[in-house]
């Protein structure tokens, strides 16, 4: 099987949520596609705990007045790849993709994801939150591409990761791919250790060091899926629990 697929049928409106590991072994490239006036919600969750090598390939197609929100949970083990491409191809179309990854143990997690303005009015919005601990590395690649005589675009990518422990890296490449004059695009990242005016804050108030800083991880982490909560309180909460077992320590 070479893809799996889903399509967004026009004026209408899905909340989506897809465990990755569950689809068939031999698909090589998830498609979802939104026709028009529709909008999603889709929570992409990746955990295997397999130790293999796997590469996650996904496409999303937006056409005129399209809405997407993708969020990526990344808390498998092993040696990950997410290539992620979004191509708003119709008039006033938008997409929000979140990508949340979680690398301990030696794990390596490569995330790549690409935005495409192929029509004027379109809206894109790159976001990634990451922890890094015990030796595990990650690589994230960004790239937002608006081609010429493409008008009215507004588009951003951010980042965020932090690390603990000395052989943790995390390297970052944001590429703005902007040839159009009327646009609006940012980029930012942001790499670092837990600040210690934070953990004093904490200690203050009568937690440990260790719980302290664990609570700063999984705050990070978890502030982006606040918008899943209400509607998916079960995928929330199970997300958070997986979480906190990472982090070796039970967050009330």
């Amino acid at each position: 099987m070479s893809k799996v697929e889903f399509i967004i049928e026009e004026n209408t409106s899905e909340f989506k949520v897809i465990r990755v590991d569950e689809l068939p072994k031999d698909f090589k490239t998830l498609e979802i596609k939104l026709n028009k006036n529709s909008k999603a919600t889709i929570i992409l969750i990746h955990e295997s705990k397999d130790q293999l090598e796997k590469t996650i390939k996904t496409n999303f197609t937006l056409k005129e007045n399209s809405n997407l929100n993708v969020i990526d949970i990344i808390i498998t083990e092993g040696i990950f790849s997410l290539d992620q491409e979004i191509y708003l191809k119709g008039n006033n179309s938008s997409a929000k993709s979140t990508v949340i990854f979680f690398g301990s143990k030696d794990e390596e997690i490569t995330i790549k994801t690409k935005v495409w303005h192929h029509a004027d009015n379109t809206k894109g919005d790159l976001i990634c939150r990451g922890v890094l601990q015990e030796n595990s590395k990650a690589d994230f690649i960004a790239k937002i591409s608006v081609p010429k005589n493409i008008k009215n675009i507004e588009s951003h990518q951010n980042m965020k990761c932090l690390t603990q422990g000395d052989n943790t890296k995390c390297k970052a490449l944001p590429i703005l791919d902007v040839q159009s004059d009327t646009v609006v695009c940012s980029h930012g990242v942001a790499i670092g250790r837990v600040e210690e005016e934070n953990i004093f804050y904490l200690q203050s108030r009568g937690i440990a060091e260790a719980t302290a800083k664990s609570m700063v991880l999984h705050g990070l982490l978890m502030q982006e899926l606040i918008s899943i909560k209400q509607a998916e309180p079960e995928i929330y909460q199970e997300v958070d629990k997986s979480i906190n077992q990472k982090l070796g320590i039970n967050l009330k």
